[in-house]
């Protein structure tokens, strides 16, 4: 939600819109076929799930403030991993029915 908020900000005018929408319509396609032919192939797992959370906390954008602390900036990175390792063994600790 942050990055489709963001992306609604930065928008550029109207002249460019339709370029714009179709890019990022484009970056939908690419996702689904990922998601629907290639990710079931590539991974054996559920793996995907946590790689994907963690990227997307990695991804997400900067903050806006000037006077960000070094500490928090290690957390951008650290939170991201540490939610990935803990959903990568929920995964694995957690039977799931097929």
């Amino acid at each position: 939600m942050v990055c489709h908020g963001r992306l609604a900000r930065e928008r550029p005018v109207t002249q460019h819109l339709t370029e714009f929408y179709f890019w990022i319509s484009l970056g939908g396609v690419f996702g689904g076929v990922f998601n629907a032919l290639l990710a079931p192939n590539l991974f054996r797992t559920v793996v995907e799930y946590p790689l994907a959370i963690v990227l997307a906390c990695l991804l997400r954008p900067a903050r806006e403030t000037a006077n960000v602390r070094p500490a928090s900036r290690a957390l951008d990175f650290g939170l991201p991993i540490l939610l990935g390792v803990f959903t990568a063994g929920l995964a694995v600790l957690v039977p799931f029915a097929e």
